[in-house]
């Protein structure tokens, strides 16, 4: 399970391993634990977040706006005759 972030998420991925015996169990109660910890500390600063490649950098997402941007602009730029 990977956290997602713009907008707020959770990324569910099973495979062969996530199928073993008593696993759903197990992890129903890990759920049920993050539920009442986020319950129970609601409003508070998170201690962690979600971080995916280079949106967990100091500078948030705005490098991957300039990146993205850049390469947009780079992609969709028309030729000057020269």
């Amino acid at each position: 399970m990977n956290p997602d972030q713009l907008p707020a998420g959770l990324h569910f991925c099973i495979t062969r391993p996530n199928t073993r015996p008593g696993l759903a169990e197990e992890f129903a109660r890990d759920l049920a634990d993050g539920v009442a910890y986020a319950k129970e500390h609601h409003g508070e600063p998170a201690r962690s977040g979600a971080l995916y490649g280079m949106a967990g950098s100091p500078a948030g997402n705005a490098g991957i706006n300039f990146l993205l941007s850049g390469a947009l602009d780079a992609m969709y730029a028309v030729p000057t005759e020269g």
